[in-house]
């Protein structure tokens, strides 16, 4: 489970090696019985703390820091906080570098721009070379495979339909974490899912029965 920190937790990104890129999703997903779509209109408006990454184009995040040591981590961080309109994000592996130092996950709006997600408190992240999730520490816990080149991976929350959200799109005007944790989900999605993709754009999203859930307190 994970606690929703003051302003919110925002999407993102981490790259850490000469090589390292990923495509974005232009289209944000929600579970099957919403029927509601939202498309961003601009990725870099909505994409713009970048450290030691630059935005291609209008999907792509590719790594440009030195990548020689553990604080040469490049951040990708979205400009608004996940909420209940907008709870969903993914992107692609296009080029897992060397080593596939590549994560997605959550973090609180001022998180250390050289530390990979899920290092921190406040953060929790699905890391693509070992396949574990990390929350708020440097020692993650075993979660799915590793990621490879074409893979899609995607973070987000289930927000109870009752959930009230007490800040702005911005990240403002929340005093106080979530009162209770909410549950959030990683998924991993394979190159041969795409035909299933076309067949049922839903299936994916947040199936226990194929997509496991990692649960886990993320403390602020």
């Amino acid at each position: 489970m994970v606690r929703v920190p003051p302003g919110g937790l925002y999407p993102c990104v981490g790259l850490a090696a000469a090589g390292d890129a990923v495509r974005l999703s232009p289209q944000l997903l929600w579970p099957p019985d919403e029927d509601t779509h939202m498309s961003v209109d601009s990725m870099e408006e909505e994409w713009l703390r970048l450290h030691d990454i630059r935005l291609n184009g209008q999907q792509m995040l590719e790594y440009c820091g030195r990548g020689k040591s553990l604080v040469d981590v490049g951040l990708a961080q979205a400009r608004t906080p996940l909420n209940t309109t907008s709870h969903y994000f993914e992107m692609e592996i296009v080029d897992p570098g060397r080593s596939g130092y590549i994560t997605i996950g959550l973090t609180k709006k001022e998180y250390p721009k050289n530390r990979h997600p899920g290092w921190n408190r406040g953060s929790i992240a699905y890391h693509a070379d070992d396949g574990r999730v990390f929350a708020g520490s440097t020692v993650g816990s075993l979660f799915g495979p590793r990621c490879q080149k074409g893979d899609v991976m995607g973070c987000g929350i289930i927000f109870p339909r009752d959930y009230v959200c007490n800040y702005d799109s911005e990240g403002g005007s929340m005093e106080e974490e979530s009162p209770e944790p909410l549950e959030c989900v990683f998924h991993k999605e394979w190159p041969d899912d795409r035909q299933a993709r076309g067949c049922s754009p839903q299936r994916r999203v947040f199936p226990q029965h194929q997509y496991g859930k990692f649960g886990r307190t993320c403390e602020s």
